[in-house]
């Protein structure tokens, strides 16, 4: 078994030039991949067939999708407005409903993780981004990859996010910010972490792959990247049932929100 990792940052780089010589690995995460790319991977029906998809959320709908059998995702990111509890964000809401709401009595104070533009887009019909991109600017910042950076550091009272950085966070400025999730009838999500197996390999290669993707869909391994990592969210029930009893405080709604979410 040869296991190659890269540093987040240079991850992207190195499978597209992958992808541009032929050469992917067996067994990859394929999310940041262009359509043209994923179109020439190969199938993953042999990993649908070993799955039970009564024990998964939207895993069934997602079948239906049009690059579903080239990618098959391992988690859902939901969004999260983070609310400083000490950098001016007296009016935290029970739930986010609108970026416009989140300015007081001044110019918008919220940065984005980039990454969810469309998703907050899409979801309050907002220009949520190019807000953001404008108070960037602002403050000297770079929009695409310093969101997280100005809200850790105080400079804006609310970020704009997803599950994904629940974790880091509580690592990084614990006790210094509330979690608040969309209403309900805004909520959306994106799927999150797909991963995909590549087109050069052998019959027998292949095969293992489908099989080690498989087991990234099992129980212990949605525990190990979704509850202990915090990744995202369990698409396995049993597992995103467990993220909200372990993350009780902020979470405790989700299994129900997963139910009817409309997903990206």
């Amino acid at each position: 078994l040869d296991i190659n990792a890269f540093e987040e940052e240079e991850y992207e780089e190195a499978l597209i030039e992958a992808a541009e010589d032929k050469e992917l690995p067996d067994l990859f995460d394929s999310s940041c991949l262009d359509e043209d790319y994923v179109e020439d991977l190969a199938s993953l029906e042999g990993t649908y067939e070993l799955l039970d998809l009564d024990q998964y959320y939207h895993l069934e709908d997602y079948q239906d999708e049009d690059l579903a059998m080239r990618q098959i995702p391992l988690c859902v990111q939901i969004p999260v407005l983070y609310a400083s509890a000490v950098n001016g964000a007296a009016q935290i809401p029970e739930y986010f409903t609108s970026c416009e709401d989140l300015a007081a009595d001044g110019p918008l104070k919220f940065s984005l993780n980039a990454r969810d533009g469309r998703l907050y887009e899409d979801m309050t019909g907002e220009d949520c981004l190019g807000t953001f991109e404008e108070e960037a600017k602002r403050l000297g910042a770079d929009p695409e990859r310093e969101g997280y950076e100005l809200f850790t550091t105080g400079q804006t009272a609310f970020y704009l996010s997803d599950t994904a950085d629940y974790q880091r966070l509580a690592q990084d400025i614990p006790g210094q910010y509330q979690a608040v999730l969309p209403a309900q009838d805004i909520l959306m999500g994106r799927y999150d972490c797909l991963w995909s197996v590549g087109p050069e390999g052998s019959e027998d290669q292949q095969a293992a792959a489908i099989r080690l993707l498989y087991y990234l869909l099992s129980e212990g391994a949605q525990d190990v990247l979704c509850v202990q990592n915090s990744r995202g969210v369990p698409l396995n029930k049993r597992m995103c049932q467990e993220y909200a009893n372990v993350n009780s405080q902020d979470f405790s709604e989700l299994p129900s929100m997963m139910e009817d979410l409309s997903l990206d």
